[in-house]
């Protein structure tokens, strides 16, 4: 919860912006993650990998690539 929200007696809708963040990730087959609230804040972090063609030439058979964000739950006025 922000202070901007306490100030107006309003409170973020935290079920729906993780439910939302959950989506995301179960409709992209490629990207595995996780959703965290922690401190009123939405955490993301993901992982993605593909496999490699021309990387594999020289021993790279596949990259990984990961990500992560972080966003403050505000009340919608």
């Amino acid at each position: 919860e922000t202070a901007t929200a306490r100030l107006a007696g309003q409170r973020p809708v935290v079920i729906d912006a993780i439910a939302a963040a959950q989506k995301v990730l179960t409709d992209s087959r490629d990207v595995i993650g996780e959703v965290r609230l922690v401190g009123g804040r939405v955490q993301v972090r993901t992982t993605s990998g593909v496999d490699t063609v021309f990387l594999s030439l020289i021993g790279i058979n596949r990259l990984t690539g990961t990500g992560s964000a972080e966003a403050d739950l505000v009340a919608n006025r």
